[in-house]
């Protein structure tokens, strides 16, 4: 009987070890997952959560740790001793706002704002920047490598679609969009990556003319709508299945509103998120009914 009772124990003993084992594990990856998305060191983390799994807490608590990118703005005096991608950015902003002529308070406001929702900066932190801000006004020929700097930071569409909807909504501010504007704003976020497709409808959203997602008119032919939704999906309108299915995880990955949300964007951001996670389904949809 206390052979039995003896085996018994340690089959429970083992049982309770290997899962024990299993929950560190887990616990572990999410950790070096959640490290990653951040830019913090994943192995630490992974390995720190794996014997200690509470001190998956602390990693909550850690701001997203912002790259260090080479350029020769470095050498320049605005850009010492601050991040040069936030200072990319404030300078990238300072030519779009600059780009009417002149540069109002709320404009501003909507600049450290972005800034702090971001990049988790204070006020304080924020104000350090005012030299990279005034070098982008009095250096629009540089917007270049001010947007190289910003795309080599991070390689998530999410990160070019929130600036590029900073850069829209400082030009449309005062209500619209003037040529000169236009002449300045377009050539910036195409350069960040975004399609023209992307831009015209997110400059649409932000200036409150869009009326719902336009998809499956009455009189439209079908080549009409295949040419309509392919342009959602950024694919050519000959594309096959696969190649659109693999665009459309892609971008719905992306803009689902559940991953913007728990990146802290702006509800305004927030909402034409949802708007565009929806039109890339119903053009995913409609292409599946299409081209069956």
């Amino acid at each position: 009987m206390q052979i039995i009772t003896g085996i018994l124990s340690f089959i429970v003993s083992l049982f309770t070890g290997v899962l024990q084992i299993v929950f560190r594990l887990i616990v572990a990856l999410i950790a070096g997952g959640i490290a990653v998305f951040k830019g913090r060191n994943a192995f630490l983390w992974f390995a720190a959560t794996f014997f200690l799994p509470w001190a998956i807490l602390f990693l909550f608590f850690f701001p997203s740790k912002i790259g260090r990118v080479k350029s020769y703005l470095s050498r320049k005096e605005e850009f010492k001793d601050v991040n040069l991608v936030v200072g990319s950015l404030m300078a990238l902003t300072a030519i779009v706002a600059k780009a009417d002529g002149h540069v109002n308070k709320e404009e501003v406001s909507l600049i450290h704002e972005f800034a702090k929702q971001n990049f988790r900066l204070s006020k304080e932190e924020i104000n350090r920047y005012d030299g990279a801000f005034n070098y982008g006004k009095t250096h629009p020929e540089e917007a270049n490598e001010f947007v190289r700097v910003l795309r080599s930071f991070r390689h998530r569409q999410n990160f070019i679609l929130s600036i590029s909807y900073l850069l829209i909504a400082i030009a449309v501010h005062d209500g619209s969009i003037t040529e000169q504007e236009e002449k300045v704003l377009q050539p910036i976020i195409l350069g960040l990556g975004m399609s023209a497709y992307e831009y015209e409808n997110l400059k649409r959203f932000i200036q409150g003319n869009m009326s719902g997602t336009g998809y499956g008119g009455v009189g439209e032919t079908r080549e009409e709508r295949i040419e309509k939704y392919t342009k959602v999906l950024g694919v050519s309108s000959n594309a096959d299945m696969q190649t659109i299915k693999k665009a459309y995880r892609q971008l719905a990955k992306e803009c689902h509103p559940d991953k913007v949300m728990s990146e802290g964007m702006p509800e305004e951001y927030v909402t034409y998120a949802n708007k565009r996670f929806s039109e890339i389904t119903d053009a995913y949809e409609g292409l599946k009914e299409l081209l069956a």
